[in-house]
């Protein structure tokens, strides 16, 4: 009942506007309009946030399946793998969420790293999510001008 621009209640609210008011909160979460990085929340953070300090503020079904559709690992995460190499979530495997589809970061920058489908590389864990600020200058630099992220959400498992 505080949004602008009428201050309309939860159940006076379209369900896509709903879902359009976290989809929008997650985006500014994770790319603010000041454009300093240390105000950016990676993916996970900013879902975190979300959940545990402002989910007053949504409809808890829709943030649930929100939550849900990006996975634990949402895209755009950096993370560290098990054997310490360091990646970035391209994508999320809806029937396994610690498994998903990781580009691999790599010092040069002239080649894009390897990508691997964790599913199938059974031998390597997720061991972190790491903020952008935690990696070395050159790595930062690196991520700035191959920043990419797309979403795909599977309509079967978004609605379950």
């Amino acid at each position: 009942g505080s949004g602008y621009p009428k201050g309309l209640k939860c159940e006076q609210i379209d369900a896509l506007s709903h879902i359009l008011i976290i989809a929008n909160m997650y985006d500014n979460l994770c790319n603010p309009s000041n454009p300093n990085p240390a105000l950016a929340k990676s993916p996970y953070e900013a879902l975190s946030l979300m959940f545990a300090q402002q989910r007053h503020l949504f409809d808890q079904s829709i943030l649930r399946r929100f939550i849900k559709c990006l996975g634990i690992y949402p895209p755009g995460s950096i993370i560290r793998l098990s054997d310490q190499r360091l990646a970035t979530v391209l994508s999320t495997n809806p029937q396994q969420p610690l498994r998903p589809f990781v580009q691999l970061i790599n010092d040069n920058d002239d080649e894009d790293g390897l990508i691997i489908d964790m599913r199938e590389s059974m031998e390597i864990n997720i061991t972190q999510c790491i903020k952008a600020d935690q990696l070395t200058a050159i790595q930062q630099s690196i991520l700035r001008r191959k920043q990419r992220t797309s979403y795909f959400i599977d309509k079967v498992y978004a609605t379950s």
